[in-house]
This record gives structure tokens, C-alpha cells and sequence, in this order.
């Protein structure tokens, strides 16, 4: 299926750092979305499971509220409180989506995108980042789109709208040949 599979026994708790007993599964398999011939409220939409998705957050609240959502669909998710942290994280660990928040102190979401873009230009790949914004005016989403992300997902909301994101922001990955 053109997929991975990854088994790590015992595992490390990504926030703790903590070694852990048991094992963790985690997999990776292309899917396509099939069309019905009605149209579906957007829980119709496919879910993703098992992502390494980093939210780079400043607020606690919002990353607690995303990382429940976020795990409740199997995903396994990697923190930081601002971009620098991000950066970090992704030079470490492997990251499949980034929900980056657009104001976050000592550096923010746009220069963090602006990196990870700048360092795709040399070493390759790319990482959907989604843009996580209070801010819902007109021209704000295809303003983060010409900036480097691959979504827009305005605050707060709901784990729906969460998968939607996910699955849009996914879609810009090359399709394997």
C-alpha cells in the first residue's frame, strides 16, 4: 500500500520524555477520499490517524484543548510554545503537520514558516504547516497561504473542523510515483 509501519518498544513519552512500557504502533498508509453521489455533512470527511503532528502554541489552554483532540484520533503530538521551539522540535523528531499559532513571543508563526520554507529550499521535503489564528477578517486566510502555510484553521475550534484541516493540509504533499 505504499505505507509504513513503525513499532518502538518501550516507547518515549514525546512530552515527558519518560520511557514507557509497552509498545507504540504507528502507521502510515495513502488513502483517497471516495466521492458519494450526495452530499455529506463534513463528519463525512476521512479521518487521519497515527500523525506526528507538532503544535507550536503559546497558550496552554489551546495546546491542552489541541492535544486532546489531536490524540483522541490516534495522533501523536509533539509541543512547543513558540517558534524557536518548533524548529527545534522538527530538526529532532519526525513531524508530519505543524498547527502553528500566528502570535507567539520570541519568534512567531509566520518567520518559524518562513524557516521551515527556507530550509525545504535546501534540504528538501515539506511539512504542511496550518496557520492557527484568533483572527477570522477577510483576506486573513489567503494571506497565511501566501506566506508559507498550508491551511488556515481560525480559533477556537472544533475537532471537525480540526480533521477537515488536517486532510487539507495533507492534501499538498506530493503523491507518491
Amino acid at each position: 500500500m505504499k505505507g509504513s509501519l513503525e513499532v518502538e518498544s518501550p516507547w518515549r513519552d514525546p512530552e515527558t520524555g519518560n520511557l514507557r512500557k509497552g509498545s507504540a504502533f504507528h502507521f502510515t498508509a495513502p488513502f483517497t477520499e471516495a466521492r458519494a453521489p450526495s452530499r455529506k455533512p463534513l463528519s463525512a470527511a476521512p479521518v487521519l490517524r497515527g500523525l506526528h503532528i507538532l503544535i507550536a502554541e503559546d497558550n496552554a489552554v489551546n495546546r491542552k484543548l489541541a492535544r486532546r483532540l489531536l490524540e483522541k484520533n490516534g495522533h501523536i503530538v509533539h509541543m512547543a510554545e513558540n517558534g524557536h521551539e518548533a524548529l527545534a522540535l522538527l530538526n529532532r523528531e519526525r513531524i508530519d503537520v505543524v498547527l502553528m499559532d500566528l502570535q507567539m513571543p520570541e519568534m512567531d508563526g509566520f518567520h518559524a514558516a518562513a524557516a521551515i520554507r527556507a530550509s525545504e529550499q535546501l534540504h528538501g521535503g515539506h511539512v504542511p504547516i496550518v496557520a492557527l489564528t484568533a483572527h477570522a477578517l477577510t483576506g486573513d486566510r489567503e494571506y497565511c497561504l501566501a506566506n508559507g502555510m498550508d491551511g488556515y484553521l481560525s480559533k477556537p475550534y472544533n475537532g471537525e473542523e480540526l480533521d477537515r484541516a488536517l486532510v487539507e493540509a495533507m492534501r499538498t504533499l506530493p503523491t507518491p510515483a
